[in-house]
């Protein structure tokens, strides 16, 4: 039941940012991005970074 709820809440969170404006998907990233780079360290911030630049770069081809 939690998983299934996480699943859903992440699921709303995609669909939050597909009615959201281009400028304002790229404002949530680098406020997700400045976050993870306090808590994170360097390899899982390159791994995050690379996957968030795919997502704003094929958000055509996806949707």
């Amino acid at each position: 039941m939690q998983n299934q709820k996480r699943a859903s809440g992440r699921m709303s969170v995609f669909l939050w940012l597909s009615k959201m404006g281009r400028s304002a998907q790229l404002f949530f990233f680098q406020m997700v991005y400045f976050v993870l780079l306090i808590v994170a360290n360097d390899s899982q911030i390159r791994i995050i970074h690379s996957v968030s630049i795919c997502y704003l770069s094929n958000k055509e081809d996806i949707l």
